[in-house]
């Protein structure tokens, strides 16, 4: 169980993405309400409905190994992103010296505005995806609905990828009162 110590410590981590989200939200509406007034045209050849097809496929086969392996493949287990150990890890990494770890620090920061971008992209389309004109050639589109969910698909793998990534580079800890059964110590 985490302590309250390092709860407050890995917390910027889960407000900076409340932020960045929030802030994705505002962008949204502004899309929305500066939106075009013309007709909308729909392409059809634009939605990659059988791309998100097959990436569905393989989200759920992913899933279904992970929960298969309980968590077990460090190199198929993503990190969570707003999660206390991420925090710590961070932390970790950050106090290391820059001339022994700098190319792990820049595959760190790069995952981070990953998902610091899936997320502000997250917020955006949920408020901007409800302009016709936001959704009409996206994938998914030309609907609210069906542009949402391969966008979230998109937005969804490229989190987990980044928190695999973060997970194979971040600096591990072990806490015995931090480790979940069967050894996992990172989610």
């Amino acid at each position: 169980m985490p302590t309250r110590s390092t709860t407050l410590r890995a917390r910027p981590v889960a407000i900076g993405l409340g932020v960045v989200f929030t802030l994705g939200l505002v962008v949204g509406v502004v899309t929305f309400t500066g939106r075009d007034q013309g007709p909308v045209v729909h392409e059809p050849s634009t939605s990659a409905w059988p791309v998100h097809i097959v990436l569905t496929v393989l989200a759920l086969a992913w899933i279904a190994v992970g929960v298969a392996t309980r968590g077990r493949q460090r190199w198929l287990t993503p990190v969570n992103p707003v999660g206390v150990p991420i925090g710590i890890r961070i932390r970790l990494l950050a106090g290391l010296p820059l001339r022994t770890d700098a190319a792990r620090m820049a595959i760190v920061a790069m995952m981070l505005l990953v998902i610091a971008f899936a997320t502000f992209r997250g917020g955006q389309q949920i408020i901007g995806g409800l302009d016709p004109h936001f959704t009409a050639n996206a994938w998914g589109g030309p609907t609210y609905l069906g542009a949402l969910y391969c966008h979230y698909l998109d937005l969804g793998l490229m989190i987990a990828v980044a928190g695999v990534i973060l997970n194979l580079e971040l600096p591990r800890y072990v806490l015995a009162t931090q480790q979940a059964p069967g050894g996992r110590d990172d989610h």
